[in-house]
């Protein structure tokens, strides 16, 4: 029997703690696994986690709750979230239970995300043309491409395992094969996706339907070609990597644009999404950092409003910063590497020098008796 006392909150806190098996088991159920991942990492490396990320991934944790009909007062929401986040993404599959009530409240938060129209992909000419234009600015080539279209992803990505050494067996590239495969499924992608995938190549993955046509998928092919001409270049650094193909994003939509594409409010919508997008990624990811060297020339990530020729040239500074920067840090790493030998080296050299003169000067002894 319940006192008449309790204040509304202390009943909402018990409602809440009655409905947390429940509400836990349909986190667990709606976060992709690839999320489940990437938050596990962040929490565990992260003890400021909560408060970081209470206006972002907190907000989407209890927006979900709510549309799952999870309703409580907005203070015993703030003290939830957290807690319920942890034990869903920890939660092992095995043991997440998908009652008649959990399965209904999975169905209609699905229901209430609205998925953009399908859209026609690019042609190969179009792709072609972005991929010269990287080629030309580097004067470099880059490697074979294979995109393909995915309705099951909701962002662009690519992967290039590269050519196995020549001494590797069939074995250790079917199991690589594999991991890939694993991998990619994480990311959202379906077996019917992965039909003759070949490790080999340098693969792009672009959804079918974006949010922002066709700025949006412009400005995700360049992004993701990006990344193969990062390869080609050699950038050994995965968040300058992250931050050249994102600033290949801007200059591809802003050159979009210019030709025609699509208008220049488009562009701009659609780099500001980008911005949002990194800026509320975890920090654990190469997209919290991705945006730092482009904000050297552009301390605001200020695009709308502003002249098209100087943005293009502020983005062309950046790209110039991070391979030059990239290769500076590099040689610095191989210069400390050899210093760190260097020593030893002349140690061992000297002894050796000393062990020879004294086998010399035995001889002699040896020949004088």
């Amino acid at each position: 029997m319940s006192r008449s006392s309790d204040s509304p909150l202390e009943k909402d806190f018990e409602r809440a703690s009655s409905d947390e098996e429940e509400a836990i088991a349909f986190l667990a159920s709606i976060i992709p696994q690839k999320d489940k991942i990437r938050i596990r990492k962040e929490i565990e490396s992260n003890p400021d986690f909560a408060a970081k990320q209470h206006m972002f991934l907190g907000m989407n944790t209890r927006n979900a709750l709510r549309v799952g009909g999870f309703h409580y007062m907005p203070y015993t929401m703030d003290v939830i979230w957290f807690s319920w986040l942890k034990k869903a993404v920890n939660l092992p599959e095995d043991n997440i239970v998908v009652t008649d009530s959990v399965r209904g409240r999975i169905k209609k938060y699905r229901a209430s995300i609205k998925r953009p129209p399908l859209r026609p992909p690019l042609g190969p000419k179009e792709i072609e043309s972005v991929k010269e234009q990287l080629e030309r600015r580097h004067g470099i080539r880059l490697p074979e491409i294979d995109v393909r279209y995915s309705d099951n992803i909701t962002h662009a990505l690519s992967i290039s395992v590269g050519e196995l050494p020549p001494n590797k067996s069939s074995v250790t590239e079917a199991r690589l094969a594999d991991s890939t495969s694993s991998w990619l499924k994480l990311e959202g992608l379906k077996s019917g996706d992965l039909d003759a995938f070949d490790t080999s190549k340098f693969t792009i993955f672009l959804p079918k339907r974006y949010v922002n046509y066709p700025s949006g998928l412009y400005g995700s092919v360049w992004h993701e070609l990006a990344h193969a001409a990062a390869l080609a270049l050699d950038l050994k650094d995965k968040d300058f990597e992250e931050s050249f193909a994102v600033t290949y994003s801007f200059i591809g939509l802003l050159l979009g644009a210019k030709e025609g594409n699509f208008s220049l409010e488009k562009a701009f919508d659609q780099i500001e999404l980008s911005i949002k997008s990194a800026k509320h990624s975890f920090p654990a990811t190469p997209h919290h950092w991705s945006l730092k060297p482009i904000e050297a020339h552009n301390p605001g990530l200020k695009f709308r409003n502003r002249d098209m020729t100087g943005l293009l040239a502020e983005l062309d500074k950046t790209i110039e910063d991070i391979v030059d920067t990239d290769k500076e840090i590099f040689e610095i790493v191989q210069e400390r590497k050899l210093k760190r030998y260097e020593k030893p080296f002349v140690i061992i050299l000297g002894t050796v020098a000393l062990a020879l003169l004294a086998i010399s000067f035995v001889l002699s002894l040896l020949h004088v008796v």
